[in-house]
């Protein structure tokens, strides 16, 4: 996600058996992992009875890491270009966990 912001986005998540489709609920554009965990994690305990673990990464513009200032919480907005959560599903599974994972965008401006 680029442009970051406090708007909103919603996540639609593909299942790779069914092919059904389930939202997450409201995602902020600034979300920390357990915010952003909170609202994905629905569709991973009933598809795959399992829970996950979420983290977020912050880069600045040069592509630099940035350290969150308090610690899992929102880092200083001005400096964050860039932000990347990764979501391990604590089961072990074989192919994917979703077949399609799509970003709708409701108040954001972020490019999701």
């Amino acid at each position: 996600m680029t442009n970051v912001d406090d708007g909103q986005y919603v996540l639609s998540f593909q299942n790779p058996k069914t092919l059904a489709v389930t939202a997450s609920g409201a995602i902020s554009a600034d979300a920390t992992a357990g915010e952003f965990e909170d609202q994905v994690q629905g569709y991973y305990r009933a598809t795959y009875d399992s829970w996950i673990d979420v983290t977020r990464k912050s880069y600045d513009a040069a592509g630099a890491e940035v350290e969150d200032k308090r610690g899992n919480k929102k880092a200083d907005k001005p400096v964050v270009v860039k932000r990347v959560y990764e979501i391990v599903l604590r089961r072990l599974i074989t192919g994917v966990s979703a077949s399609r994972i799509t970003a709708t965008k409701t108040t954001t401006k972020a490019d999701v």
